[in-house]
């Protein structure tokens, strides 16, 4: 028999787009699933469009504590052999779980991924997020390549989610890195489908867009990372974090916020006094093409 697969779905205050997403497990040409829809303590009709839908979603209601308690939630109430979560504001392709799943079976994995199509707030595409190339935890800490955190994109066997840990719920943003890398540095075997079977909606009010959080979500997520270590990935502290703060100087600049960038960029030189110039130079650019 085919195995079942609980899909757990995230959301606050997400009615705008929550019934897209529903629909998108619904249309799966794969029929073996629950859905579990875990109202994160929303104000508005989160859990009215949910049960919409009938008995074919399970709809639970808690108090606020952030998707991966919303998620960890969900994975309690879930009864499958492999699981998968998808956002409130995101979709799957209609042979998602067909192909996730055969590509589960076919290498033998404990957890795949594929790659995110990148939609705006009415669902066009505007681009692809890719990993390139596959991570390893040396990638992953000194932000090389290119990156498609887990979140909508995982479908993992509970039994390798039970071995890695579950979401951190200290991580409002970032859990999403810090669970790929526990699972690359994990011995569990990782399949990567580079298509774009998830559509990854970018909007306004998506907490990717929040710069402030990022800064103290991925500086929390770093100190987790080198706290559980055991000494492994020391050699990697220094260039990790310079890196890290290279990047937090990017994003502010792109935030419009000049002084935490050079902040950050002051940091990023304090750990490799070699990037110094290359963040001179960057930060003359953005200087000039500012109005």
């Amino acid at each position: 028999m085919a195995p079942l697969v609980s899909i757990v779905i995230p959301a606050y205050n997400a009615e705008r787009f929550l019934g897209e997403a529903i629909e998108s497990v619904l249309a799966q040409r794969y029929s073996r699933f629950e859905l579990i829809v875990v109202d994160d303590g929303s104000s508005d009709r989160t859990t009215e469009v949910a049960r919409s839908f009938g008995d074919r979603v399970r709809a639970i209601k808690q108090d606020n504590r952030g998707v991966s308690a919303a998620r960890n939630a969900g994975t309690r109430a879930a009864t499958g052999e492999l699981l998968a979560f998808l956002d409130a504001d995101d979709r799957w392709s209609p042979d998602w779980l067909e192909r996730m799943v055969d590509a589960l079976a076919s290498a033998g994995a404990d957890a795949a991924a594929c790659a995110y199509r990148l939609v705006d707030a009415s669902g066009l595409p505007t681009g692809t997020l890719r990993m390139t190339p596959m991570p390893t935890v040396e990638s992953l800490l000194t932000f090389e390549g290119s990156v498609a955190p887990l979140g909508s994109n995982l479908l993992i066997r509970r039994d390798s989610f039970d071995a890695i840990g579950w979401w951190d719920e200290r991580l409002p943003l970032s859990q999403d890195w810090e669970l790929l890398f526990r699972l690359v540095a994990s011995d569990r075997v990782f399949r990567y489908l580079d298509e774009p079977l998830t559509d990854y909606r970018q909007h306004a009010g998506s907490l990717t867009t929040d710069v402030e959080l990022l800064e103290s979500d991925m500086s929390r997520a770093f100190e987790i990372v080198f706290a559980t270590d055991g000494g492994a990935w020391q050699r990697l502290r220094r260039p990790a974090y310079a890196r890290l703060h290279r990047m937090l100087s990017g994003s502010f600049a792109e935030a419009g916020r000049p002084g935490r960038s050079a902040l950050h960029a002051a940091r990023s030189a304090v750990y490799d006094p070699r990037a110094a110039p290359g963040l001179a130079r960057s930060a003359l650019r953005r200087r000039r093409r500012s109005p």
